[in-house]
């Protein structure tokens, strides 16, 4: 047994009485115990180890041998035989000798498994071995002052062989002990050739070097780095055991003397007591439950038969971290089918721990009746061009009876569905059905609505019967285009050059195709990299467009057209090109496709396109138009409501058209102006317009329906139903300023016009 003061011989000589050490230290005299002739041991007769994490000897992959003759561990190249190790000795059992360290928290660290208390930091210096025992004899730490210097089966237990500053993995590199509960000090750079490397450590435990030396002038140490040779390389690896000279002037033996070596002392934990028995968890279990329960866990059948449990800790994610829960009892609530395992650890009043695990079952819960309503991608969206998505339904569980489920659209003006209702059975409850999402066209520009889909279900079956409906949202985005002011031209023929001049609004001329048939637009003379020509059709769909170059589009007959020039800041001249001649277009439109109750073209809808349309019918009383017939030019852009025909309605239309701006601008801010809407029964052009010398592209000036400006005329009005534009005057308001339009102005003005119309 080792001394019971913890302090080895000062003087290093070990007992006389020739009784072999009965603590597993290698014979002091370094004699093997058997009968074997010491002088005919070979030190390098090694026992091959299972492994080394480093390399050594120049970077060879390397091995532990231990020399049950001598004493050493020293690691050498792995694929070699020879002087460096033939032997094996092999071994069965359980894995033994693990540490299981506790911090104190004083300095010290406890090793439960050998019951030894160590110093947490080193001597910090080398000192020789005499230094050494003087420095662990008077040391107090934690309270103690019985410290002694490790012999080497002591020291050797804490070294930790998975880990080298020479390692292979860059995860293993480090000095040879746990550096989670140690401190050890890292020689400076250049020390050894190894960087980052760490000391050696000195033990009590005597040796001799040579049959020919009866004095024990040399002490074993571990190495806690590189174990290296003369030259400073790693030569036996880090964790390797050796000895050297105590103090400087011993005999040289191999090399040059190592007597400055670092210290971490010892003691023993609670000599005579009886070692600390560690606790037993237990977990409980195995646990069942179902899909979103919560299952309690208990660790009450935890026990220590030799002290308490002062900590019960919990990993309920399966990561090996118990840092989930803490406390006796714990829940735990399954969120997916499948069977899972628990751990408990717990810990007592000496710090020791035991980990149990219990195994937990979660099933799914009783089914319940439920409309499963799924939307492609995760979302339903259309546009009002026609666009479709799609919807599956299923029933969640198997009814008694047949299940309709009806679905509605908030907004059909928007979104219809196909079909409205679909009907499960028992037999195809599982099976998915599809509605389709069809965007609607409502020609207004009002944005991307959402709509709300409902889904409703009715049947015999009393659970289906009481389902809640099921909600989505739709989107139908919109195609239609705020109006953008534009002045209208009307040219007595399209297909020839135009002058189209310099303006801050759009311009347009707007056409009606007799014949299937090709158009080309071009302009004439250098392109502006700003100009921006477009043809859109009837619906303000884009057909064709250019931008600095050239378009040709392909235009169906009885279809409308609108050829449209963005703002200008100088005349420019465009050439419409086909290969039809002009007989198979119409440069009059009954509309204006671009802004309909733009009735003058001017750009805006103000009384004066009401009037437009009233002074016509005043003068006027012609039938609707028959099929193949063109209007005259007088009735241009009149058909606001594009029934092929004029009429009240078309008026009645811009009425409210006006009542609607009307009503916007009654909320205006303080300080704001709206443009004013004056009537008039006929406009001229402004004075202030330059005229065209057109004479060599066309004969006459393409004549717009209004111009920059439109001024009121001062002279009566020339109409022979003076009557009809009094009645406008009652419906607008005499000065045009105050007067919001009302039901009543409606319904007079609608009687008015059916009584001129007859």
């Amino acid at each position: 047994m080792p001394p019971t003061d913890g302090v080895p011989p000062t003087d290093g000589v070990p007992p006389t009485d020739g009784v072999p050490p009965t603590d597993g230290v290698p014979p002091t005299d370094g004699v093997p115990t058997d009968e074997t002739d010491a002088n005919t041991v070979s030190k390098d007769e090694q026992y091959w180890a299972s492994y080394y994490v480093g390399t050594t000897h120049g970077g060879q992959e390397s091995a532990f041998g231990v020399n049950a003759a001598t004493g050493h561990i020293k690691s050498y190249p792995a694929n070699v035989s020879g002087q460096f190790g033939n032997y094996v000795r092999l071994v069965r059992g359980d894995i033994y000798g693990e540490n299981s360290f506790v911090d104190n928290g004083d300095g010290t660290v406890t090793d439960l498994a050998t019951g030894l208390m160590w110093q947490q930091a080193d001597s910090g210096v080398g000192i020789d071995w005499e230094d050494s025992l003087d420095y662990a004899e008077n040391l107090e730490l934690g309270g103690y002052d019985d410290w002694i210097l490790p012999d080497i089966k002591q020291l050797q237990s804490i070294l930790d062989y998975t880990q080298s500053p020479t390692a292979i993995n860059a995860e293993d590199v480090g000095p040879a002990i746990d550096t989670d509960y140690f401190e050890i000090t890292q020689l400076p750079d250049g020390t050894t050739n190894t960087d980052s490397d760490y000391p050696y450590f000195w033990s009590s435990t005597s040796a001799y070097f040579g049959g020919d030396s009866t004095e024990h002038y040399y002490a074993w140490y571990a190495s806690f780095g590189t174990a290296v040779d003369n030259n400073g390389d790693d030569s036996h690896g880090a964790g390797g055991v050796r000895f050297d000279t105590k103090v400087e002037g011993g005999p040289a033996g191999e090399g040059g003397e190592r007597i400055d070596n670092y210290v971490r002392a010892v003691r023993y934990v609670g000599t005579g007591t009886t070692t600390n028995v560690e606790p037993m968890a237990e977990a409980s279990g195995p646990y069942e439950g179902i899909v979103g329960d919560s299952i309690m866990l208990n660790g009450a059948d935890s026990t220590d038969s030799d002290g308490t449990i002062t900590s019960y800790a919990w990993d309920l994610d399966g990561d090996g971290q118990y840092d989930d829960a803490t406390g006796v009892t714990t829940s735990y609530v399954g969120t997916t089918v499948g069977s899972f395992t628990v751990g408990l650890q717990v810990t007592d009043n000496d710090g020791a721990t035991s980990i149990d695990t219990a195994t937990i079952t979660i099933a799914n819960a009783a089914p319940a009746a439920g409309l499963s309503v799924t939307q492609s991608d995760g979302t339903t969206s259309v546009n009002e061009s026609g666009t479709s998505d799609t919807i599956s339904v299923t029933l969640d569980t198997q009814p008694t009876a047949n299940v309709v489920v009806t679905v509605s659209s908030a907004d059909v003006g928007e979104v219809t569905v196909s079909p409205s209702a679909i009907t499960f059975t028992p037999q195809n409850w599982n099976v998915a059905q599809t509605i389709t999402v069809l965007g609607a066209a409502d020609r207004v520009f009002d944005g991307s609505q959402q709509v709300a889909l409902t889904f409703a279900t009715t049947s015999d079956d009393a659970a289906y019967a009481a389902l809640g409906n099921v909600t989505v949202a739709a989107i139908n985005g919109d195609i239609d285009l705020a109006p953008i002011p534009t002045q209208i031209f009307r040219p007595e023929f399209l297909i020839r050059p135009h002058v189209i001049p310099a303006s801050s609004m759009r311009s347009a001329i707007i056409f009606e195709a007799f014949a299937d048939t090709t158009l080309s637009v071009f302009p004439i003379g250098s392109a502006s990299v700003s100009e921006i020509v477009r043809i859109v059709d009837e619906n303000s769909q884009l057909i064709g467009a250019f931008q600095s170059g050239g378009m040709s589009v392909t235009v169906v007959a009885g279809k409308m057209y609108a050829i449209t020039f963005e703002t200008q800041t100088k005349d420019r001249i465009f050439s419409v090109q086909s290969n039809s001649a002009n007989d198979a277009f119409s440069p009059v439109a009954s509309r204006n496709i671009l802004q309909p109750t733009d009735t003058s073209g001017d750009g805006f809808t103000t009384a004066v396109d009401a009037l437009a349309v009233i002074n016509y019918l005043s003068n006027n009383r012609i039938p609707a138009k028959g099929e193949g017939e063109t209007f005259s030019t007088a009735e241009a852009l009149l058909d606001v409501n594009g029934d092929d025909r004029i009429s009240a309605l078309d008026a009645l239309v811009i009425i409210n058209q006006l009542n609607s701006q009307s009503e916007s601008s009654a909320n205006i801010g303080e300080g704001e102006t709206v443009d004013a809407m004056i009537p008039q029964s006929a406009f001229r052009l402004s004075d202030d317009v330059d005229p065209f010398d057109e004479t060599s592209v066309f004969d006459e000036t393409p004549v717009p329906l209004a111009l920059k400006t439109v001024g009121p005329v001062a002279e009566p009005i020339t109409n022979s139903r003076l009557t009809e534009v009094q009645r406008v005057d009652e419906v607008i308001g005499a000065d045009y300023a105050d007067s919001a339009i009302s039901d009543d102005d409606f319904d007079l003005l609608a009687v008015d016009l059916w009584h001129t119309a007859k």
